[in-house]
């Protein structure tokens, strides 16, 4: 199991179907209502944001790669 799922599994399931749409609609590429931003120093890695959850994740030419996912702190924008 990756470290993706993992986190998943350890939220509650209210905080899970979020962040599983949210991770859906980043597959999809349907980007238009999410609160998406990009990391500083970086040209191709974003977060978006589902409440106090950050999903890190890579733009690139074939879709997005889910890099990190966790609460918001100090090591959430750590790549």
């Amino acid at each position: 199991m990756d470290k993706i799922s993992k986190a998943v599994k350890k939220l509650n399931s209210k905080d899970a179907l979020k962040i599983a749409d949210t991770i859906e609609l980043l597959v999809k590429g349907d980007l238009k209502n999410l609160n998406i931003k990009r990391l500083k120093g970086h040209k191709d890695i974003f977060r978006v944001r589902v409440g106090n959850y950050r999903i890190i994740f890579k733009k690139e030419v074939k879709g997005v790669t889910i890099l990190h996912i966790g609460n918001r702190d100090e090591k959430t924008y750590k790549i």
